[in-house]
C-alpha cells in the first residue's frame, strides 16, 4: 500500500496539555529513559505519542488509519501527514496508459500521478508490496520492477523469472517486505515461482492443482 506525505512547515510553539485540563476516559502513559520522554495518549481511539530528546518533540497522532507526525525543533514545526492509497500501474493501451502510475487516496477520493513505469507499458501484469511482474508483451514477460515508497519510482530488477507471467497472480506470502509467489497465469497455467523480497531471484515452487 503506497502513503501519502503531506508536508507543512510553520512558526510557533507547540500547546501542551496539563494534568487539570484531561477529561475522562483518556489514558495517559509517560516513560523516561535515558534522558528519552516518551508520552502516550489513548482516547477514542486516537493514540497520540509525544517523545522528548535533545531538545526536538515529536508527536505522532495515529486516527482511523491516518498518521500524522509533527517534529518540532528550533521553533520549526514540521507536519507529516500519512494516509493509505491504493497505487495503480499500467493498463491498456500499453503505449499510453501502460505506463501510467497514479495513487488514489480512500479518504480524499482523489488520485495524484506517480513518474511512469520504465522500459514501456504493461498491463495484465500483478503488483504485490513493492514488486510488480510480467505483462502481455514478450519483452516483459519474465520482468520485473521494483517501487521506491518514498520516491513513487519504479526501477527494474535483475531477476529473470523461470516462467512468462501474464493475466497471473500474485501473493505477499510473509507480508509487505516479504518474497513474492508468482501464480499460473496465460501461459505457465500450473507453475507457481517465489521471487525474492529484492527482486534479485526466483525459484520454481508448488504446482497448482487446476489451471490459474
Amino acid at each position: 500500500m503506497y502513503l501519502f506525505c503531506l508536508l507543512t512547515v510553520l512558526t510557533g510553539g507547540m500547546l501542551r496539555m496539563t494534568e487539570s485540563c484531561k477529561s475522562h476516559g483518556i489514558t495517559t502513559t509517560t516513560t523516561t529513559s535515558a534522558g528519552i520522554n516518551t508520552t502516550t495518549t489513548t482516547s477514542a481511539g486516537i493514540n497520540t505519542t509525544t517523545t522528548t530528546s535533545a531538545g526536538i518533540n515529536t508527536t505522532t497522532t495515529t486516527s482511523a488509519g491516518i498518521n500524522t507526525t509533527t517534529t518540532m525543533s528550533a521553533g520549526i514545526t514540521t507536519t507529516t501527514t500519512m494516509s493509505p492509497g491504493i497505487i495503480i500501474t499500467g493498463g491498456s493501451p500499453s503505449s499510453s496508459v501502460g505506463v501510467k502510475v497514479e495513487v488514489f487516496n480512500l479518504h480524499t477520493k482523489k488520485t495524484c500521478q506517480l513518474p511512469d513505469l520504465p522500459g514501456g507499458g504493461r498491463y495484465q501484469h500483478s503488483h504485490c508490496g513493492h514488486l510488480l511482474c510480467g505483462g502481455d508483451y514478450s519483452s516483459i514477460w519474465q520482468s520485473c520492477l521494483m517501487l521506491n515508497p518514498l520516491t513513487g519510482n519504479f526501477t527494474p530488477t535483475s531477476v529473470t523469472l523461470r516462467e512468462k507471467r501474464s493475466r497471473h497472480l500474485c501473493w505477499d506470502v510473509e507480508g509487505e517486505n516479504g518474497p513474492t509467489l508468482l501464480m499460473g497465469g496465460l501461459i505457465s497455467r500450473r507453475s507457481t515461482e517465489l521471487v525474492s523480497s529484492d527482486g534479485s531471484s526466483s525459484s520454481a515452487d508448488f504446482t497448482l492443482e487446476y489451471k490459474t
